[in-house]
């Protein structure tokens, strides 16, 4: 005879069978060589490069203000000329 404690055992121990296996299936299979970089160091640490995308997000930024100085400079100049 089983007591209500035993069968809550087994459910709870299926429960865990079958979450393992849909876990599996779902999320990837990652090693610790899959968690490791090239240099050796690990993808969860900064990689200490050069921050490329900051620069050149810098120079569009100005390279877009010299280009509205510029036009607003000439919208000055023809207002100036046409007299209002």
């Amino acid at each position: 005879m089983t007591t209500s404690g035993q069968r809550t055992w087994v459910v709870v121990e299926q429960l865990d069978t079958l979450l393992s296996q849909v876990r599996d299936q779902i999320i990837p299979d990652l090693t610790a060589r899959d968690l490791i970089r090239a240099d050796g160091r690990s993808v969860f640490q900064r990689h200490g490069g050069t921050r490329y995308a900051t620069r050149v997000q810098l120079s569009a930024a100005l390279t877009y203000l010299d280009a509205s100085t510029w036009a607003i400079k000439s919208i000055a100049v023809l207002l100036r000329i046409s007299g209002l």
